[in-house]
């Protein structure tokens, strides 16, 4: 039985993390969906060309791999529109990138929308909701 006196100590927070041999890196580039669609839209803009042109780049890099075309919403507007419109944005640049690049091919890619379920910052103010809208290019080796 302790009968002392207790010191309570705050729990450590880690602010940055560092990668030490064996942690697994997953490279990620972020799109602003704002650069490539309109507003509930799913539909490419016109100088979303010049956006793909960096993802390509960026997919050289570590090809082969695999990717994923991840399609987040912010938190506007129904939960299910949300979902859909995720979904057919990432399957629309999932498309295009496999027109487009001949080193890309169907078989590298899958495109996934989760809608407004992983927001990287509180759908609270106008200025996050734009962060939350966004596509997310995954490579997995």
């Amino acid at each position: 039985v302790f009968t002392g006196n207790a010191t309570v100590m705050s729990q450590s927070v880690i602010k940055y993390k560092t990668a030490i041999k064996g942690d697994i890196v997953v490279p990620r580039l972020i799109l602003d969906s704002g650069v490539l669609f309109d507003a509930g839209s799913f539909d490419l803009k016109p100088g979303a060309a010049e956006e793909f042109v960096k993802v390509a780049d960026f997919v050289r890099l570590f090809s082969p791999a695999r990717l994923v075309i991840e399609g987040h919403t912010d938190s506007d507007g129904e939960q299910a529109d949300n979902m859909r419109l995720s979904e057919l944005r990432a399957q629309q640049i999932t498309k295009y990138i496999v027109d487009q690049y001949a080193f890309i091919t169907p078989a590298m890619v899958e495109a996934k929308g989760f809608g407004e379920a992983q927001p990287i910052v509180p759908n609270s103010t106008p200025e996050n909701k734009a962060l939350n809208r966004r596509i997310e290019i995954v490579v997995w080796e």
